[in-house]
């Protein structure tokens, strides 16, 4: 899974995962250097087909059985010519104000280098003026990513939280650490003084397949488990309790609802597609619902 793409999905809402997995886990598959990801096979895609613009509205059916008349949720992709998300916005209309227009929520903005390379994200937050963070991103001499550093700008700035990779000499990752919350007025990402808050091991059999073991420091918890294999139609990623299955062309196809005791229905997709192989439409179903979500897409291309 592409690192970038990862670090860009941090928050986004369930809709996106169409395209982009969860946010505060970084993305396996790129540093695992086997196989193609999901989210490459997305960028790749929007790439080939020129797409500068990716609008997804999701509509929930109701009690009855009806849809809704007006989207709940409305996430805009914007792409550079490369096919890399360079801002996105998510909008979400509440229950009681399906009247209005949605609210927007988030606006992500990322910054890349000239070889494609992400540098930076700035996440905003319009209904809460001053709360924004961004994230710095460096690499070492490989163009591996190093570390990520997040950065609070309300209500002063400071580094809460930095995450550092190590890899082996084939290029994947092996360990994750995540160090704690600090306040440094200075802003110099000397991180020295943080203390350590997660480590995370990644381990691969003779065909790459990944368990991804993250261990909480202080312990107050059980540890988890993460796995990330290819299989013959396409890719496993996620929690063994709640998997997602992605198809040979990196779509969300099936995935594990997350009720409390991990015990929700199993979801299913299914897409159809324009002449361009980009998905228009995707409908949710669950054995406890005959239909739950409908997505609809619309594209802006260049020219």
């Amino acid at each position: 899974m592409n690192i970038q793409k990862k670090a860009i999905a941090r928050g986004f809402k369930r809709g996106i995962h169409i395209f982009l997995a969860g946010v505060l886990i970084v993305s396996c598959t790129q540093k695992r250097r086997t196989n193609i990801s999901p989210e490459e096979l997305e960028r790749q895609r929007i790439h080939a087909t020129n797409v500068s613009k990716m609008e997804i509205f999701s509509f929930n059916y109701l009690d009855d059985s009806t849809l809704e008349t007006k989207p709940h949720a409305t996430d805009v992709f914007e792409y550079n010519k490369d096919g890399n998300v360079v801002r996105q916005e998510h909008s979400v209309r509440r229950p009681d104000q399906m009247n209005l227009e949605p609210e927007l929520i988030r606006i992500t903005q990322n910054e890349f280098d000239s070889t494609g390379l992400l540098l930076r994200a700035l996440y905003s937050y319009p209904s809460r003026s001053q709360d924004s963070t961004w994230i710095k991103y460096d690499y070492d001499s490989l163009r591996q990513l190093s570390s990520q550093t997040f950065v609070s700008l309300f209500p002063r700035q400071h580094v809460w939280s930095i995450y550092r990779y190590e890899y082996d000499e084939i290029g994947r990752v092996i360990r994750e650490t995540e160090y704690g919350t600090t306040f440094n007025p200075e802003l110099n990402f000397n991180d020295t003084t943080l203390s350590i808050k997660r480590l995370v091991t990644y381990n691969y059999d003779g065909s790459s397949n990944l368990r991804i073991r993250h261990h909480i420091v202080p312990q107050f918890g059980p540890d988890t488990e993460m796995v990330f294999h290819a299989v013959s139609d396409g890719y496993v990623e996620g929690y063994e309790h709640t998997p997602r299955r992605y198809d040979g062309n990196g779509f969300l196809i099936e995935y594990k609802d997350r009720a409390p005791d991990y015990s929700g229905p199993t979801v299913r997709r299914s897409y159809r597609f324009n002449a361009s192989g980009n998905p228009v439409e995707c409908i949710e179903t669950s054995p406890d619902v005959k239909i739950r979500q409908l997505m609809k897409f619309q594209y802006e291309y260049f020219h």
